[in-house]
């Protein structure tokens, strides 16, 4: 009978071995991504479809000059995305709360090193009410990332420009959408 006890003992502690050592949870690295807008105040990413469970890492390198155009300075980063299940030119922007569907979306970034003007964004999904990982699958039919000089916000007003509409965005920096 202990022979059986410490047998089932370490099937469980390989078993839970294994499934604490899983990636599962490991974020979605995009690293495709392409510059589709430039102008002096604000640069336009776009990653097209994606779909994550949990989490998804997002990879921007924002060159130190794209033709002659200085890149370097300081930019407020604005996240939107289209969902798959609703109506194609219906932009959310994020972070965003869905109570409907119990999930909220948030993101992080980061400057991947003091020398490059490389950031690292990453999505998170998890239920609205609670931190715990949505655990379903998103179908974002599109991500667009704006980049914006923060020189070039100073003074505005909710009434010039809300940086939560995406449609505004564009029109206000005079990106190109398609």
């Amino acid at each position: 009978m202990t022979t059986k006890k410490i047998i089932y003992s370490i099937i469980l502690f390989i078993s839970l071995l294994f499934i604490a050592c899983s990636t599962d949870d490991e974020p979605i690295a995009v690293e495709t991504q392409s510059i589709e807008t430039v102008n002096d105040d604000a640069l336009l990413f776009q990653f097209g479809s994606q779909m994550f469970t949990d989490s998804m890492n997002l990879d921007l390198t924002i060159p130190g000059y794209i033709g002659d155009i200085e890149t370097w300075e300081p930019r407020l980063t604005l996240i939107f995305y289209t969902s798959a299940e609703e109506e194609e030119n219906n932009w959310f922007s994020i972070p965003n709360v869905n109570i409907e569907k119990d999930y909220k979306i948030y993101y992080t970034s980061l400057q991947n090193s003091s020398e490059s003007n490389d950031i690292k964004v990453q999505l998170q999904a998890e239920k609205f009410s609670s931190a715990e990982p949505f655990g379903n699958p998103l179908n974002f039919r599109d991500i667009n990332i704006v980049a914006v000089k923060v020189a070039a916000l100073q003074g505005l007003t909710l009434e010039d420009l809300d940086l939560r509409d995406f449609n505004e965005v564009m029109e206000y920096f005079n990106l190109d959408k398609e």
